[in-house]
């Protein structure tokens, strides 16, 4: 990792970590340019180990699943996830008039991505070992997804500057994003096909 790279590595965490906890000056930690966005992508290689790790505690939990081409399935997800919604919301930034703020928004919104795979490991983890209650699993999901939620409402509000309903928008159209590839990425790995 080159010098240039480890300095944007810690800025980047920094302005996720600070806009997490409301700090709107956490987002001017990056420079909002299209250089720093697209290294901002390294964040997908730096988040990879942990996904393999869900994937693989996953896969353990599946019975008859073909292990490899579960693997290539999620990782073919994984990619998509983190290319699908940079696009849209670069879409969205062109509608509402925030275009010139949406490499910085992305830039944090990557970063905030690791952050946010450092909270659903040992969510995931916890829910699916032995010992956890089930009926505690589905209210400790859906408190992690609210959480994640409000984190990308804050995220949007303070760096991309977006209204309450455009803000709205934005993270209903990542939910749906999210779970139109999970479901994809479910069926193909399932052996199904569209």
């Amino acid at each position: 990792m080159n010098p240039q790279t480890k300095a944007e590595f810690g800025r980047g965490l920094m302005a996720a970590w600070l806009t997490a906890k409301g700090d709107p000056k956490g987002a001017l930690l990056v420079s909002g340019s299209f250089a720093e966005c697209k290294r901002s992508f390294f964040a997908a290689l730096v988040a990879l180990p942990g996904m393999l790790a869900l994937i693989s505690f996953k896969l353990d939990a599946m019975e008859n699943m073909d292990g490899l081409r579960y693997l290539v399935v999620e990782l073919i997800s994984y990619v998509m996830g983190w290319a699908a919604f940079p696009l849209v919301a670069f879409g969205v930034s062109r509608q509402i008039g925030r275009l010139h703020l949406w490499a910085r928004y992305i830039t944090v919104y990557n970063w905030a991505s690791v952050i946010i795979l450092a909270v659903t490991i040992p969510v995931t983890l916890l829910i699916n070992s032995p010992s956890f209650a089930n009926a505690l699993g589905g209210t400790l999901s859906l408190m992690t997804l609210v959480m994640i939620i409000g984190y990308e409402w804050r995220l949007a509000r303070l760096v991309l500057q977006a209204s309450p309903w455009q803000t709205g928008f934005l993270i209903a159209l990542d939910l749906l994003l999210s779970f139109a590839i999970e479901s994809m990425s479910h069926t193909l790995a399932a052996g199904g096909g569209f």
